[in-house]
């Protein structure tokens, strides 16, 4: 057979044999094209990839701004005393206010980030006093959009001051009650990436 093989029949014998091969290399081909084409179709779809690539670059956008503003290097204490002060019409200054230290804690499912929680207590001459629902709300609302908005709402827990003082009483609360509350708990919190030890 091979002795009477000329160039023709050469090539003829080599395409027939490489044959397979092609087929075999456009159905690998046209298997790598449908994935390609079903994983572009999953990333562009609500909450793909894209999506997510997206909220990562808008977090980061959002880091890098706050840290141009000063979010971490301006005193947390500066921060809540212009922000809570601001918050009053009238009344309040920074003698009628206390805050915590910053205290750290873990974050749930996240080993590489904490939080830091502020508590803020209000107190004139070392006593506790009420406060207006507005200003409260005012509070909240102003030290968690104002600045650097990198500190969030952690807890509040507030109780109506005439309801307070007839349940110590023992008696039912009339139909309306006034305006004035007893703030027990207010808490901001800010998260950041774990700090290493030294």
């Amino acid at each position: 057979m091979f002795k009477s093989m000329d160039l023709y029949k050469g090539i003829v014998l080599v395409c027939l044999l490489l044959l397979p091969v092609s087929l075999g290399y456009l159905w690998y081909v046209r298997g790598q094209r449908t994935a390609a084409l079903a994983a572009v179709d999953a990333a562009e779809k609500s909450k793909g990839e894209l999506d997510k690539i997206g909220e990562a670059i808008r977090k980061l956008e959002t880091v890098a701004s706050n840290s141009s503003r000063g979010g971490d290097a301006e005193s947390y204490r500066l921060y809540f005393e212009r922000w809570i002060t601001g918050s009053a019409k009238s009344g309040i200054s920074t003698n009628d206010f206390q805050l915590t230290n910053e205290t750290p804690s873990a974050v749930p499912n996240n080993a590489k980030a904490e939080d830091l929680t502020v508590g803020v207590t209000f107190k004139r001459a070392g006593k506790e006093f009420d406060l207006p629902r507005d200003f409260i709300h005012a509070v909240a609302l102003n030290c968690e959009s104002g600045g650097s908005q990198i500190w969030k709402l952690r807890t509040l827990k507030m109780r109506n001051a005439d309801v307070l003082e007839l349940t110590k009483q023992k008696k039912a609360p009339p139909k309306t009650v006034g305006d004035n509350w007893k703030l027990e708990r207010l808490e901001f919190a800010r998260r950041r990436p774990k700090q290493r030890a030294s």
